[in-house]
């Protein structure tokens, strides 16, 4: 994967994520399975991440 691809996968996700449902806080989706399936199937690079307040 070369430096274009990289830049061009992140700006893909960024635009997606921000389109995303309305139920985001602070731009980060709730996981849910079904959200997790549909990330699987869409074959597009996505991130999960922990968040926590502990």
């Amino acid at each position: 994967m070369n430096r274009r691809q990289v830049l061009k996968y992140a700006a893909g996700l960024a635009a997606v994520s921000a389109l995303q449902s309305t139920s985001a806080a602070d731009g980060f989706i709730e996981f849910t399975p079904e959200v997790y399936a549909q990330a699987l199937e869409s074959g597009e690079p996505f991130m999960l991440g922990f968040l926590s307040d502990w």
